[in-house]
């Protein structure tokens, strides 16, 4: 009975080991990302065509606050979810190429609500449990 009781706990730390590792990866992986939201997407049913005229607007969007754009180089561009012609408004995940960029981009986002961009959102991609987290907090 005893040893039935160890190898549970020893089973439960190997699981909390294992997904405090994960969340850790995830948090890496996700450091350079940033989220958009309420940017209206293309119509066009060409994949590159969406994601230049995404990465385009992500540039103004840094120009309108005043972020460097020699300084900054979009790694990667994709919208959440599935293409649908109909819900044209997903969410954008860029990544950039440096945190330094998204911390410049975050301390002047105000701006972008003074501009044509002005139902544009920009958050932190985070990570299921930040996201929680995040909840649980601002539910209180």
């Amino acid at each position: 009975m005893i040893e039935d009781r160890l190898s549970k706990i020893g089973t439960h730390d190997h699981n909390t080991v294992n997904n405090v590792l994960s969340e850790i990866k995830q948090r890496n992986r996700r450091v350079n990302n940033i989220i958009i939201h309420g940017v209206t997407e293309s119509t066009s049913e060409n994949r590159e065509e969406r994601i230049s005229l995404d990465t385009q607007v992500i540039k103004d969007i840094f120009k309108t606050c005043v972020v460097k754009s020699e300084d900054v180089s979009i790694t990667k561009v994709v919208r959440a979810g599935a293409f649908d012609k109909e819900k044209r408004k997903r969410p954008i995940i860029a990544t950039l190429n440096r945190p330094e960029i998204k911390a410049e981009l975050f301390r002047n986002a105000g701006k972008v609500r003074d501009s044509s961009h002005k139902d544009v959102r920009i958050s932190n991609d985070l990570t299921k449990m930040e996201r929680e987290t995040e909840k649980n907090c601002t539910s209180r």
